[in-house]
């Protein structure tokens, strides 16, 4: 009897150690957790912040996103610790470069909410996890038109036509004109004087900073082209003649202008023109018959001073915030302007000023009034806008982070439609504040649209938060059956760094502590045992529960049990 007792016995032990298994931790106990910290290469213009932040205006959290330019690329980095690798995962872009190194480049997509993650594991198997969240700025277009085939030593006018740049960089690919390959005017003039084949680069910028490039290809006659004398200001409705030194015996000349009409024969060596209202005109010439004359076209921009032009400028803008107004640029003209509110910061008697607009809570309307005046041509002109200034429309909330399954109340400057990413709206549309509840981890955005914008510089307003998404653990080892009124040990295996485990039990006790790892519980009949990460820093989240069904041993192993009690 007592030897059949020991072999039960034996059986029994080998038993529970099979059901309880073996699992390694990941990281070591007492090993130090990485903490890695994401560095971007573009850092958007100071002036362009404030469209950046993460939450309401003056808000706690604005400015705390990442900034990046649409369909552009970017690198980002965090500290290189020898040993490490890294994992790096976005969303609004693609990682085209470095990843498991410490640095990547992102080509990042269309305007919008993207994020960028990164997880550094050491030598020894632990993790540390940084998100940021980024906002992707939409970019300028840049565009301009120029004659292709053009004659060396005339002027060329390049038209800019991109959208969306504030200031501009132009490179003529004409290096042997020094200081004179590069400008930074609007719309520049250039002069080559050798023939050949040029390619001309604009890089267009805009507030944030961000740029978009064209570029166009010329061909360099290696012959002279027409000349146009006397291109000059003038005012609207002004005569004035033009005429060429260029030409042969039997040369034939083909004149045109826009923004006027010709007084006379156009196929001579002058001409007379009649300008409009302006404010620009230009006058075109080529000349055909001549084996020592460029046949390509030369043109002049003629400036003509208008009695009126549009203001050109943000009709609402926000309180507080600044805008650039302004007319055409006329030479030798001078601007006054004046503001029934605001100050000019920036321009004063030029044709373009930055305007200060007062920090008003209520929506209020200013008047812009711009008078010109050229002293030597005699002629003047005076415009007028009305400008609204409105409060923006804002909205507040906490910052989280915030779990999954977490119910949380937003609020906004005024009635409302709400929409969430990562989350449902629970109650609140059409009203002031809403209600929250997040079902995905991640970077996510609550949007809240006004249902009054008269009354606002802005249609909505949007704020990033994160939501954590605990993931649960691997495995539960431990005894699936079990004697009535018997102890065992159960032991869950973490997904990573950075948890405690959460039981809990049906059909038994703990004894000690719940949140041991390993757990011990005393049985008193089939039940279920369950676990659940907790983050040990906070919110504090918990992931989904894992869980083992417990069945009592058979009737017919009295014995067994008995021997395991």
């Amino acid at each position: 009897m007592k030897t059949l007792q020991l072999l039960l016995g034996f059986f029994c032990l080998m038993f529970l150690i099979g059901s309880i298994g073996y699992s390694q931790v990941p990281c070591p106990p007492g090993s130090p957790i990485p903490n890695p910290e994401i560095v971007g290469s573009f850092m958007p213009d100071s002036s362009c912040l404030d469209t950046l932040h993460n939450g309401s205006a003056g808000g706690p959290d604005r400015k705390s996103c990442l900034a990046a330019c649409e369909h552009q690329y970017a690198t980002y980095c965090t500290p290189l610790n020898v040993g490490s690798t890294y994992f790096w995962a976005v969303t609004g872009g693609t990682v085209v470069g470095g990843q498991g190194t410490n640095c990547v480049t992102i080509l990042w997509g269309a305007i919008g909410s993207g994020t960028i993650s990164v997880a550094e594991t050491t030598n020894v198997g632990c993790t540390g996890f940084q998100e940021k969240c980024v906002k992707i700025i939409d970019a300028p277009i840049a565009a301009f038109t120029v004659p292709l085939n053009v004659c060396k030593n005339v002027p060329l006018n390049f038209i800019n036509q991109s959208v969306g740049a504030i200031s501009y960089l132009w490179n003529f690919g004409d290096p042997a004109s020094g200081v004179n390959n590069t400008s930074t005017l609007t719309n520049p003039t250039h002069t080559f004087s050798t023939g050949g084949t040029y390619v001309v680069t604009l890089i267009a910028y805009n507030k944030c900073g961000c740029a978009d490039t064209a570029q166009v290809t010329i061909n360099v006659s290696n012959l002279d082209g027409p000349i146009i004398e006397c291109p000059a200001t003038v005012c609207a409705s002004a005569k004035a003649c033009y005429s060429t030194p260029s030409g042969c015996p039997g040369a034939v000349y083909n004149w045109s202008v826009t923004g006027g009409t010709i007084i006379g024969p156009s196929n001579t060596s002058g001409i007379c023109v009649q300008w409009g209202a302006g404010p620009q005109g230009t006058v075109s010439l080529f000349i055909t018959g001549c084996g020592t004359v460029c046949p390509e076209t030369t043109t002049v921009v003629v400036p003509i001073i208008s009695n009126t032009a549009p203001i050109t400028g943000p009709m609402v803008v926000c309180a507080g915030a600044s805008g650039v107004y302004s007319v055409p640029s006329w030479p030798g003209t001078y601007y006054t302007w004046t503001l029934s509110g605001g100050t000019i910061i920036a321009g004063n008697n030029t044709n373009a000023v930055q305007i200060l607009w007062p920090a008003s809570p209520s929506p209020m309307n200013y008047t812009i009034n711009v008078a010109w005046n050229n002293i030597l041509l005699g002629c003047s002109g005076s415009a007028n806008m009305v400008v609204k200034v409105r409060p923006e429309f804002q909205i507040f909330g906490p910052d989280g982070p915030f779990c999954v399954g977490d119910i949380t109340t937003f609020f906004a400057s005024n009635n409302a439609n709400w929409s969430v990413t990562g989350g449902i709206v629970l109650s609140g549309n059409g009203t002031p504040s809403a209600q929250i509840q997040w079902t995905t981890g991640g970077v996510q955005t609550v949007t809240a649209t006004t249902l009054n914008p008269a009354q606002y510089c802005n249609l909505n307003a949007t704020k990033t938060v994160t939501v954590v998404a605990v993931p649960p653990a691997i495995s539960i080892a431990g005894p699936t059956t079990i004697c009535v009124g018997g102890t065992y040990n159960y032991t869950a295996t973490p997904s990573g760094a950075g948890y405690t485990m959460q039981w809990s039990i049906t059909g038994g006790t703990f004894v000690g502590s719940s949140t041991a790892n390993p757990v011990t519980v005393q049985w008193s009949g089939p039940g279920t045992i369950s676990v659940q990460q907790v983050q040990t820093v906070a919110p504090f989240c918990k992931s989904p529960a894992i869980s083992l069904f417990l069945s009592r041993m058979n009737e017919d192993q009295p014995m067994r049990c008995a021997f395991s009690l």
